[in-house]
């Protein structure tokens, strides 16, 4: 079993992430692009109670109202997938909420099975495939979650 604490993301923790094995980066250097989340200020890691990220996710402002979801999981996650699920839920609607989203949308790797059911859980909608979109050329799937008025 693992505790869950919420701290503010590091570029860091991302690139610890990235080495695990259940992370298929397909040659992508994805070190540049944490550094950059990192100093957005608009992210948050979910660590373990040995302090090892087990989730890192932020939304990134597009403009007014509307933004970019984005997360990438470790192992450590499968540990207790539906306890990390419902607080991760939690945390995402809190965030949106506080942040006045009207909009928040993501793509997710159209061959990631596990992530597609969890976007999908956590109120993401599915708006359409998007071949060859990725850094890798890889098919994703855009997903977007509307505030209900």
């Amino acid at each position: 079993m693992i505790d869950l604490e919420i701290v503010q993301f590091k570029a860091e923790h991302a690139q610890k992430v990235m080495a695990s094995d259940s992370i298929k980066n397909d040659g992508y250097d994805w070190d540049e692009q944490a550094v950059i989340l990192e100093e957005s200020g608009e992210a948050m890691t979910l660590v373990s109670s040995d302090k090892d990220p087990v989730l890192c996710m932020g939304v990134v402002p597009l403009w007014e109202g509307c933004g970019e979801a984005w997360m990438l999981a470790a192992d450590k996650i499968s540990e207790r997938p539906i306890a990390t699920a419902r607080a991760i839920k939690e945390v995402f609607l809190e965030y949106n909420q506080h942040k006045e989203f009207r909009r928040v949308q993501s793509n997710v790797k159209a061959d990631w099975p596990l992530a597609i059911k969890f976007v999908k859980f956590i109120g993401m909608k599915e708006e359409g495939l998007m071949q060859k979109f990725g850094p890798e050329g890889a098919d994703y799937i855009r997903f977007a979650w509307i505030k209900c008025q």
